[in-house]
């Protein structure tokens, strides 16, 4: 198991200030701490696996960019990458690419790609245009029956991949989205993406939560949709540990879709070049520890690491005062992000979005096309409160690397993306929630795909931005938590080397982020939410 899990750490602190005390506890003396993990660079897996592909292909996919192709040609583009990509990169790699509007649509049968059959399979899928009607009932019966009865026995069962993808609501079959989720097979790799505005957010955040096996992606930049495919299939085909449960002893960890700390989190599976980090409490660190556990994929053995507290030798081994700030800096950082999930979770949880316990009973909440308030009073200001607790967070980070010099830190950078996007979204009482959620999900999974928009530019007005103080923050191009294999194959599928059309995809550049003032006696304090376990 130390092959798998490295660097192992529980660090907790005390040393907190005020400025960035964000979150609020059950346990008056808890301790916040943060459990890190690494896991190490693996090749892509040799074993046998099934991707099943199965893409929306009703009329709405008809509709064009900006570069001047259509949604459908786009999902074409990437579908040729992932051949590609199977062939020269890849040894033991099968795939079925299948259509739906309110038909089945077959385009390509299970097959091994290899670089001989190449040409073939992607001449296959020059038949694929947009048709008729959406039936996403129809779409995840036959994909359960692909998954559970196909012909390749070879492949077990625990290597089948489905990734599924629309980009609209369901208008034939069944529109429940509790009885759609349900259709999905247990613990099979379950990946929904949602294709730009106009889907249905309320049954793919059903189909992404089904399971701890289950993913939700909104890319609302079509460009974007290389990003996504390609981030799934190096977590994919660079698999380690399989049913990984985080278990605590003497603390709890933080679960953000329930937005409580728990004393076990169930997070499916660890991939190669992960570089994880978990919030944790305990009020009594010194006799904290985690186990984290799982099924060895090479090996299908029960493995299990050990972490305990490594404040107090980490205090005594410090090699330089570098290492020092970085520690110190580490922490409060983890923190500062903390306090952001949970506000995001707070509102997720109260905005007409309640009764809902995410890969346990799944209790569908109001579509997230519902506004987050109506004409209630009360409900204008929790509303109120949000925003001004958002405002808040943002002002204290970006004093925060301010103070520090942390000019450079994608971290707190997309901290103040995402705050960006919970401000506009608190703003407008017509706003949709599910950029917000897609936000938080980035967030809570650790992801290098975030969803962008232009909400997540400075939420200020014209008059405030012309007063900015230097320096200016600059966003990277790239999340906290990229690393060099996952962006490879992030940018090999969505690049156009393979496309023989006269199309080119241009990534927006990163957008500029920087601090501002606003009025302190607005600022000073903060309406408080109540806690989650409130009546």
């Amino acid at each position: 198991m130390t092959d798998i899990i490295q660097n192992g750490i529980l660090q907790f602190t005390s040393d907190l200030p005020d400025s960035i005390r964000f979150a609020e506890y059950n346990g008056q003396d808890e301790v916040y701490g943060v459990l890190n993990f690494k896991t190490p660079t693996i090749e892509a897996t040799t074993s046998p696996m099934l991707y099943h592909i199965m893409i929306d292909v009703s009329g709405s996919m008809s509709d064009i960019l900006s570069d001047g192709r259509s949604k459908m040609q786009l999902i074409t583009h990437t579908l040729t990458n992932i051949l590609h990509h199977f062939a020269e990169n890849t040894q033991n790699s099968y795939i079925q690419v299948t259509g739906f509007d309110d038909k089945i649509h077959s385009y390509i049968e299970p097959t091994k790609v290899t670089s001989k059959n190449l040409k073939s399979l992607i001449s296959k899928l020059s038949p694929i245009r947009p048709m008729n009607m959406t039936d996403i009932e129809l779409a995840l019966t036959t994909l359960a029956g692909y998954v559970r009865n196909n012909k390749t026995n070879s492949i077990p069962y625990k290597n089948r991949v489905v990734i599924f993808l629309t980009d609209g609501d369901t208008t034939a079959g069944e529109v429940d989205p509790l009885k759609l989720s349900e259709l999905i097979p247990n613990e099979i790799s379950f990946h929904s993406i949602a294709l730009g505005e106009n889907h249905n957010s309320n049954i793919m955040y059903a189909l992404g939560h089904r399971s701890s096996y289950t993913t939700n992606w909104f890319i609302n930049q079509l460009e974007h949709t290389g990003n996504v495919y390609g981030e799934i299939l190096f977590n994919e085909t660079h698999r380690m540990l399989d049913n990984v449960i985080i278990r605590v002893s003497n603390g709890r960890i933080f679960d953000y879709l329930s937005g409580e700390f728990v004393s076990e989190l169930h997070i499916g599976i660890i991939s190669s070049e992960m570089n994880k980090q978990y919030h944790i409490m305990s009020d009594n660190p010194s006799e904290c520890s985690v186990y984290i556990q799982g099924i060895d994929v090479n090996h299908r053995t029960h493995t299990e690491f050990h972490v305990i507290d490594m404040s107090s030798l980490i205090q005594c081994n410090k090699m330089n005062s570098d290492d020092a700030e970085f520690n110190t800096h580490f922490i409060k950082k983890q923190y500062m992000r903390l306090g952001v999930q949970k506000l995001m979770a707070d509102l997720r949880l109260c905005s007409e979005l309640k009764n809902i316990r995410p890969r346990e009973t799944i209790s569908i909440f109001q579509d997230y096309s519902e506004r987050i308030t109506d004409s209630n009073k009360h409900n204008n200001q929790l509303r109120n409160n949000f925003n001004t607790r958002a405002k808040n967070m943002k002002k204290s980070i970006i004093k925060y690397i301010d103070d520090n010099n942390l000019n450079d830190d994608s971290l707190l950078y997309g901290l103040i993306d995402d705050l960006n996007v919970f401000i506009k979204t608190t703003s407008n009482p017509h706003m949709n929630m599910k950029y917000a959620t897609a936000r938080e999900e980035s967030q809570g999974n650790q992801t290098v795909y975030n969803t962008v928009s232009d909400m997540q530019d400075n939420s200020d007005d014209d008059t405030m931005l012309n007063s900015l103080r230097p320096p200016k923050l600059r966003r990277e191009p790239t999340s906290a938590y990229a690393t060099p294999g996952r962006l490879n194959i992030m940018r090999e599928i969505s690049n156009d080397n393979h496309d023989n059309d006269e199309f080119t995809i241009h990534t927006p550049p990163p957008a500029i982020i920087a601090p501002f003032e606003e009025d302190e006696s607005q600022l000073n304090e903060y309406p408080k939410f109540p806690s989650m376990n409130s009546p």
